[in-house]
């Protein structure tokens, strides 16, 4: 079995200390759950959450509490940072890097505890909003850019050399998609950044962990605001999650594999509009008449440049979507049960991942073996035990067949590109 060692940091030192003033609370946790991404490729990324259970039998934490070590603090909007280090591993592999936004004390004549709630970057955007904004035509990547560092926005930068205590916070892919100009822009800064991801199709999410199985550096602490253009490739692990009981460093075993094939994710039909552009549907006329009219996505007020652009962007989406395939829906892990080099590596895992899953069905002749992309994840952390779930698209659902791409370039399974 794997020995894992979790570290849990919170920032006791004020919202902006140079540098945080991170106490490390390990001893006293009694359980921890993370949970970010999303369900299905199609949905859009949400706010991830932490909640650390802290034991309180000492009144250490007790908010306001007379003689609490931290009853001062008032919490809320603190760091707080979970790592994991396999054998002694080092640095540290990123679990969870967000801020507390809630405190809830439970307390009895026989135990206390204090339950600190958090959530991530995304949370911190969603309270601002911007003013009178103004841009210039642009790729999305660029708009991103300029919106976070928009005064009314002030997300933090990247720094010039990511460290542990100045860490990385931003990953923004290149664009291709070039953005209409801008004049006087009131808005919710995430209903804007909606705006931009539907217009490029791509993704803006909170990751965690450590992108494509790669060895950790000690700027990646977690918490990176990342942008992924329109059909950008997973992020190669090198991974096989599989049945039975591998050794490989590079075959994973599951705990559990579930699949889904039905009309969740079934759209042959997408309208696309942005301002001042005019309405581009398009249908896959083959798929309607074998399987029916089954969803129609609409999406208006995009950013695009031209109406060109918009509708290559809805010939994607159902050339994508319009015919059902099985998919697997998820995975579970088990870290602690694995060997030191496989616990690493799942550990690692994060939002736009490729992963193989090969398992065999109940009384199938031979084993399925499917390119995926991991969507989403959680870890449930307890004292010896921790098991992490993750949610998944096919590979293929944002991305066509590449030739000689180790997970999007596997024969017969793939989507072959519309012709132009």
């Amino acid at each position: 079995m794997a020995s894992i060692s979790v570290t849990v940091e919170v920032n006791f030192g004020g919202i902006k200390p140079s540098p945080p003033h991170l106490v490390d609370v390990s001893a006293d946790v009694l359980g921890a759950t993370i949970e970010y991404g999303r369900l299905r490729a199609v949905d859009t990324f949400a706010s991830g959450y932490c909640h650390v259970d802290l034991n309180n039998s000492a009144g250490t934490y007790t908010p306001d509490g007379p003689g609490a070590t931290y009853g001062d603090d008032i919490y809320l909007g603190r760091e707080v940072r979970i790592s994991a280090s396999v054998s002694g591993s080092s640095p540290s592999i990123p679990l969870w890097r967000g801020y507390v936004t809630d405190v809830d004390c439970i307390a009895d004549t026989h135990t206390s505890v204090v339950t600190l709630k958090c959530s991530d970057a995304l949370w911190k955007l969603g309270s601002t909003q911007l003013a009178a904004y103004t841009a210039s035509s642009e790729v999305a990547s660029a708009r991103f850019t300029d919106v976070l560092d928009d005064a009314a926005v002030d997300f933090p930068a990247e720094p010039g050399s990511p460290s542990v205590t100045d860490p990385s916070n931003r990953s923004i892919s290149t664009s291709v998609i070039q953005l209409q100009a801008q004049s006087s822009t009131d808005a919710f800064t995430m209903d804007y950044f909606d705006k931009i991801v539907q217009s490029e199709d791509g993704a803006l999410y909170v990751g965690q962990g450590v992108p494509g199985n790669a060895t950790p550096t000690a700027g990646n602490r977690g918490g990176v605001l990342t942008f992924r253009s329109r059909q950008e490739d997973p992020s190669d692990t090198g991974l096989t999650v599989t049945e039975g009981s591998p050794t490989s460093a590079t075959s994973l075993p599951f705990r559990e594999v579930s699949t889904q094939y039905g009309s969740e994710l079934l759209f042959n039909k997408a309208t696309y509009t942005r301002e001042g552009g005019t309405a581009q549907t398009v249908t896959d006329t083959t798929a309607k008449a074998s399987l029916g009219a089954f969803q129609q996505v609409v999406r208006t007020g995009l950013l695009n440049n031209d109406d060109a652009d918009c509708r290559t962007a809805a010939e994607y989406f159902v050339y994508r979507h319009a015919n059902p395939s099985l998919r697997v829906e998820r995975v579970t892990l088990v870290p602690t049960a694995m060997t030191d080099d496989q616990a690493l590596a799942a550990l690692k895992l994060t939002i736009w991942d490729g992963i193989t899953v090969a398992f065999t069905p109940p009384g199938a002749s031979g084993q399925l073996s499917a390119p995926c992309r991991v969507e989403g994840v959680q870890h449930r952390i307890q004292p010896g035990l921790i098991q992490s779930t993750l949610t998944t698209s096919a590979a293929d659902e944002g991305n066509y067949l590449i030739l000689d791409d180790p997970i999007a370039g596997l024969l017969n399974t793939g989507r072959l590109a519309p012709a132009a």
